[in-house]
């Protein structure tokens, strides 16, 4: 009777496939075999920034805003609403003389001396009389700062027109 010589080395070579498989996949065998082996901590826990290796932003900013930045409103508004990536500090004892440091306009609009707060979003009330030939642009001043105690991203601004608006 004369054997197969092949069914001891397939047999063979699945044992090892099989040994080496356990070994790769089981982490008391990688312990052993490959000490440096660390577990790493997520991302998450770490933080986004920290696991990129980057510095976080000395800057908040703004997120949106009614009017949006570019938009052609109709009609005028009444409130102007903006929304920023942190909370904002509330030190507010002047509403009129904040929103003349705070809020620097191109061309005129008639703000109320209100100012309501809310988290990361402040509103301001206004005249709707706009003239529909001009655009306009809102700066924000140094003044609007974090919680956090971050400043306001540099050139920050909310451009809009207004074709639905009476010229004046």
């Amino acid at each position: 009777m004369k054997r197969n010589p092949r069914l001891p080395i397939s047999l063979y070579l699945l044992c090892v496939w099989m040994l080496l498989g356990n070994c790769y996949f089981n982490p008391a065998v990688q312990l052993v075999v490959n000490p440096e082996v660390k577990e790493e901590g997520s991302a998450v826990s770490a933080g986004l920034l920290a696991a990129l290796g980057a510095t976080p932003s000395p800057y908040f900013s703004l997120v949106s805003s009614i009017p949006a930045d570019g938009e052609d409103i109709t009609p005028p508004l009444t409130t102007y609403s903006f929304t920023f990536s942190e909370e904002i500090e509330i030190n507010v004892s002047d509403p009129t003389t904040w929103i003349n440091e705070n809020i620097i306009l191109t061309e005129t609009i008639n703000f109320f001396p209100v100012v309501n707060f809310a988290n990361r979003k402040f509103e301001l009330s206004a005249d709707p009389a706009l003239d529909n030939l001009l655009t306009y642009t809102i700066a924000f001043g140094a003044g609007i700062k974090a919680k956090t105690g971050k400043t306001l991203s540099p050139n920050t601004k909310v451009t809009f027109t207004c074709s639905g608006c009476m010229p004046l």
